[in-house]
């Protein structure tokens, strides 16, 4: 069961738990998606003792907007409400913080480990890095390459938010999330707190943000895993991110796995994900 966490203006979810796990875990959704997404993967997870809050992002769910309008916000956002959310963890509970990002949420996850102290480490569930460019013929080149094309950045600055993206016809959702249920985009328009179409101004912002130290850089432990039959990333870009990372950190595959390991493989990446943070804190 999960009742609502609410830190100033971030809002999330927190699920309840005995709290006997030596971490608390912090979720980042992903794509169009927010804080109540993970049920199916939170609460037997909570049964393992582990105290877990799945924020929505800004622009996301019930959190703040710019504009007023779910799909509007800017990258840094995000990492300020991740930072928000893991200090008072941290201070409520008294237990390091780990953050788990899912696909878009990946990015956030990640680099906040640089942007927020009170982030010990970080689950990036098939990250995206920004100085990590695809190359062609990877599932993610296309889309890459325009956020890094002049011509485009100029058009989100001029237009800002009011030129939008519609999340229901720019992801094939079948092939991507649920290949074995082809009313998986239906079902998800059921969701009234989703999110279908983003700010062009906003989404560049995730496309091209800059981190202040290169993910060379990173100290923290991250462990970075993708599924071997995802067909929204591959094997040859998840290890070109993985190379570039330093720091502490570990590659895994769920071998027959789907984009969402959270969702479609969750018994396998609880046990992946709990795992390994616990190793992390020394149990």
């Amino acid at each position: 069961m999960r009742s609502d966490f609410q830190v100033g203006a971030v809002h999330g979810y927190e699920y309840d738990s005995s709290g006997e796990a030596p971490y608390t875990l912090l979720i980042v959704h992903g794509i169009g998606g927010h804080g109540g997404t993970y049920d199916v993967f939170c609460e037997p997870l909570s049964e393992r003792g582990v105290r877990i809050v799945s924020i929505d992002l800004p622009g996301h769910g019930l959190a703040r907007c710019r504009d007023g309008q779910r799909g509007n916000f800017r990258f840094t956002e995000w990492l300020e409400d991740i930072d928000i959310a893991a200090t008072a963890l941290v201070e409520k509970y008294k237990k390091p913080v780990f953050v788990l990002g899912s696909s878009q949420g990946s990015a956030a996850a990640f680099h906040s480990l640089d942007f927020s102290r009170a982030i010990s480490g970080a689950v990036c569930m098939n990250i995206v890095l920004t100085e990590v460019p695809p190359i062609e013929g990877d599932p993610l080149f296309e889309q890459f390459s325009k956020f890094q094309d002049e011509n485009v950045r100029k058009f989100a600055e001029a237009v800002g938010d009011s030129e939008r993206i519609d999340l229901s016809t720019a992801v094939d959702w079948n092939k991507n999330y649920a290949s074995n249920d082809p009313n998986i985009l239906a079902k998800k328009q059921e969701d009234d707190l989703r999110v279908w179409s983003y700010g062009i101004a906003s989404i560049t912002s995730y496309g091209t943000y800059q981190a202040p130290r290169p993910a060379a850089e990173n100290t923290k432990p991250v462990l970075l895993s993708y599924g071997s039959e995802d067909p929204f990333t591959n094997a040859r870009y998840m290890e070109a991110c993985f190379d570039a990372i330093g720091g502490p950190k570990e590659l895994v595959v769920v071998e027959g796995g789907s984009h969402q390991l959270m969702l479609y493989h969750t018994d396998e990446y609880i046990e992946i994900v709990d795992s390994w943070i616990r190793s992390q804190v020394g149990q």
